[in-house]
């Protein structure tokens, strides 16, 4: 009895000491992981709704994930090497939800550079070769808008030529194979980007630290926007990770590190600290070094083959155009000082600053090897912030490949081991017992540092000035401001005085092209706001010259309270800038936009400024037209009459007492339509006048009918005002309305104009509504 009552106790205490065991940390953070993606799943599925095909595979993924992640949570007695990898499969998932919700409220996001490149690829495909300038002449036929996508020229017009190597194209050849838009290959390189980092962490055995990976993936979410907003960048990034895994294996980091370069250029700049790099990591192996070299020449070749066999000269000249290209200065870096005006210096100041400093950078990197080892991935930062096109796209993803040698930077500090040594040449000799003698005289070393920038600064200005077009041109004021297109709130006219001096060897007449800087960049992006003159000539002496918004982003916000005007001309010394910083009256408009001026990129259905486009059909617009939109339908694309609208909110108040005239003509270019009196929601096209949301008046024209006529039709709430002229007048519409129904709307608190196109027949129907104008008397 007691051995059994000392058994039972012994059993206890052994349970309880189960009892109080701790919990791993691995299970609470496997329950963390599947509370936070349970919650976040029903978010996105709340804010994507049923239609976004993408978000819900993919959310039922993540949930489904969710599941096994408590499973696992308390059913594996251990960690398992599959379960580490859930989390990264997980937030995959998550990627994936949050950019394809992105595209679904930003659907028309892209660059030029994925633009040009996917249809690069299309070329190839079809045995057409993209490096052939007039090739891609139609690259952008498809797109709206090109004003924040584009890369204006100095001489007018925008980047088309495909000038980045081969592979640029050949990758999105896939995605074009395979109907997929192209920033699917981008976004697939983000998440290759993710599993090379959480593998080689694993390898290095730093898969413990949270902060690091959570950094990482807080990284790939901020590329992964990038990604599907057409930012390629990330490709070539991935590339070069790899190259850096398998340093150790030269003749493989070879073959990625020239695919890098075979897709753009700019891995291209760390080439030399790169290659000693490999040298070092190898002991001094020239072999295995010249190997690099090698299968890194090799790689960047055979996809740039075929255009080089189809047309050597064209592809050489353009991939190293980029580096001279007369293309219009944007960017974060100290450029900024040159294309504003501030300072007068040329692109090739900073072409050579950034080549001194990569050199200077690079002997600093040969000497100090065992200090600076690890930190080659950072040197572009600084480097590529003196290009004079300083794109933060060319400095935002350096960071994830530092972070991606960040286990080997800490295992070297930790394990004390025995430092590289640089080589012992008598170059490196000789540069180090300089550079010693430069520590040892700070201040002669600091003085002769001041006078060689000031005598570079001294000598670029001079070559500036010294030519015949240094400053031929001058903005000395803005004649007159305002708004002849009536987009609300926005500026869409300025007329400038410029004068002109040629001098001997400068053109009797001067093209010229502006743009606007305001206190932020805002829609328009880092391009500034692109204007253009009808007539984009100056002549000698003084100049009056009208200019306009070129597209719906370049309009001017009219409560600026400063801007800048820029006129640049074919070269970058041709640059003239204009500071206003006055308050700006605009007169007011009951219509906006009433034109139908500036064609958007549809984001949000949203086609004009001021106006919102809605379709039965799904994914059909309307042509835009001089002064007007074309619409069509072709009833047997679905069950039930085609009902389009372009719709904006007017002030109709305003328009009946000021004797508003809105001028137009409604014309069938194709098919047949006629209107019906009685039910015209189900056939009719022109304009439409809806009050209080819920009141149509449909506006027809109608010669053999007594003008301002107003008729019920079927329904209650819907009615025909006839005109025999080729305008809508609303202050008759208006006395028509309260003659004999003002009973039934009452006072007109909303109001909305409409350009409307329902269609219920067999066949095709393309109809025109044109000659926009809007006419007024106070």
């Amino acid at each position: 009895m007691p051995r059994e009552d000392s058994e039972e106790s012994q059993a206890v205490r052994t349970e309880g000491v189960q009892q109080h065991q701790p919990i791993e940390k691995w299970r609470i953070h496997f329950l963390i992981y599947a509370v936070f993606y349970i919650n976040f799943s029903f978010l996105m599925w709340y804010l994507v709704g049923y239609l976004n095909i993408a978000a819900l595979i993919s959310i039922w993924a993540l949930l489904i994930l969710s599941g096994i992640f408590i499973l696992y949570a308390v059913a594996l007695k251990a960690e398992s090497s599959i379960s580490k990898i859930l989390p990264f499969i997980a937030f995959s998932f998550a990627l994936i939800i949050g950019i394809a919700s992105y595209l679904q409220f930003f659907p028309n996001t892209t660059t030029d550079e994925m633009i040009i490149d996917s249809y690069a690829a299309y070329l190839t495909i079809h045995g057409i070769d993209p490096y052939v300038n007039a090739n891609m002449a139609n690259v952008f036929l498809n797109y709206k808008a090109t004003g924040f996508l584009s890369t204006p020229l100095l001489s007018g017009g925008i980047v088309t030529y495909f000038e980045y190597p081969g592979l640029a194209a050949i990758v999105f050849i896939p995605a074009i194979l395979l109907g997929l838009p192209a920033f699917t290959v981008t976004v697939f390189f983000d998440i290759a980007s993710l599993f090379l980092v959480f593998f080689y962490y694993k390898r290095r055995g730093f898969t413990s630290s949270a902060p690091v990976l959570a950094l990482v993936m807080g990284l790939i979410v901020e590329y992964g926007i990038f990604s599907s907003s057409g930012v390629t960048d990330v490709i070539w990034v991935f590339f070069l990770g790899v190259a850096y895994v398998f340093r150790k294996k030269p003749w493989i980091a070879g073959i990625f590190y020239g695919l890098s370069v075979a897709f753009k250029q700019i891995p291209a700049l760390i080439f030399p600290f790169f290659l000693y790099f490999i040298y070092m990591e190898n002991s001094g192996d020239k072999k295995k070094t010249f190997s690099f070299v090698a299968f890194t020449a090799i790689a960047f070749i055979v996809p740039n083959l075929p255009y080089i066999i189809l047309n050597p000269a064209d592809w050489f000249v353009n991939i190293t155009s980029i580096a001279s290209q007369k293309i219009i200065g944007i960017g974060v870096g100290p450029s900024i000082l040159s294309f504003t005006g501030v300072l007068h210096l040329p692109p090739a100041f900073f072409s050579v600053s950034l080549i001194a400093l990569t050199v200077a950078l690079f002997f600093i990197y040969l000497i100090h090897y065992d200090r600076f080892r690890y930190g080659f991935f950072a040197f572009p930062i600084m480097i590529f912030l003196l290009d004079y096109r300083s794109l933060i796209t060319y400095l935002i993803y350096w960071p994830f490949l530092v972070l991606l040698l960040l286990p080997d930077f800490i295992a070297s500090k930790r394990s004390g081991a025995e430092k590289p040594k640089p080589s012992s040449s008598t170059t490196l000799r000789f540069l180090a017992t300089f550079e010693r003698s430069a520590i040892r005289n700070k201040k002669t070393s600091a003085a002769i540092i001041v006078i060689l920038i000031f005598f570079a600064t001294v000598v670029s200005a001079g070559f500036y000035y010294s030519q015949n077009d240094s400053t031929p041109i001058a903005i000395h004021n803005i004649q007159q401001i305002g708004d002849p297109y009536m987009v609300a709130g926005n500026v869409t006219y300025m007329q400038l005085n410029i004068s002109y001096k040629p001098a001997p060897g400068d053109p009797a007449a001067m093209p010229l092209h502006y743009r606007i800087f305001t206190e932020s960049l805002g829609a328009a992006g880092a391009n500034g706001l692109l204007w253009y003159a009808e007539n984009p000539y100056v002549h000698s002496g003084y100049n009056n010259v009208d200019i306009y918004p070129m597209y719906a982003n370049s309009l001017l916000p009219a409560n600026s309270p400063t801007f800048e005007v820029s006129a640049y001309g074919n070269s970058s010394k041709v640059l003239a800038t204009y500071t206003h910083d006055t308050a700006i009256k605009i007169q007011y408009t009951p219509i906006n936009n009433p034109t139908l001026s500036f064609l958007t990129n549809g984001s949000n259905g949203v086609i004009f400024p001021g106006w919102t486009w809605s379709s039965s059909i799904n994914g059909h617009f309307p042509l835009s037209v001089n002064r007007g939109i074309v619409m069509s339908a072709n009833e047997t694309t679905q069950s039930g009459p085609v009902n389009e609208s372009l719709s904006s909110t007017v002030n109709f108040t305003y328009l009946a007492e000021h004797n508003y005239s809105l001028n137009l003509s409604s014309s069938v270019l194709k098919g047949k339509i006629a209107v019906n009196v009685s039910a015209p929601w189900l056939s009719f096209y022109g304009a439409v006048v809806t009050l209080n949301t819920q009141y149509k008046f449909y506006i027809t024209y109608n010669n053999s009918m007594p003008n301002d006529l107003l008729t019920q039709t079927q329904k209650e709430t819907s009615f025909l005002f006839y005109t025999n002229v080729s305008s809508i007048n609303f202050t008759a519409l208006s006395n028509a309305i309260y003659k004999s129904y003002s009973y039934i709307i009452g006072p007109v608190q909303q109001a909305v104009l409409s350009y409307v196109l329902n269609y219920d027949n067999q066949g095709e129907v393309m109809v025109e509504i044109g000659n926009l104008s809007l006419k007024g008397s106070s």
